[in-house]
């Protein structure tokens, strides 16, 4: 596998990389999902009621989200 080189010109092994796996089946295959928020009007800087969406990763298999994820956003 090719190593790929970060802004800092650090070399990365991705075969020393762990493949995360979904906790709930074990699959390794995750898709592009989001989360909307809805942001109140009195939190909102424009004043008004508005939806922020916010990208996550769910498992292709059960559609479970990484509970790494969702500790971000509590």
């Amino acid at each position: 596998m090719k190593d790929l080189t970060t802004p800092m010109n650090q070399e990365i092994d991705l075969e020393k990389a762990e493949t995360m796996k979904c906790e709930e089946c074990d699959s390794s295959l995750f898709t592009i999902s989001y989360l909307i928020k809805k942001i109140s009007a009195i939190m909102s800087p424009l004043g008004q009621e508005s939806l922020a969406p916010i990208q996550v990763y769910t498992c292709k298999s059960c559609g479970e989200i990484p509970s790494v994820f969702l500790k971000e956003l509590d």
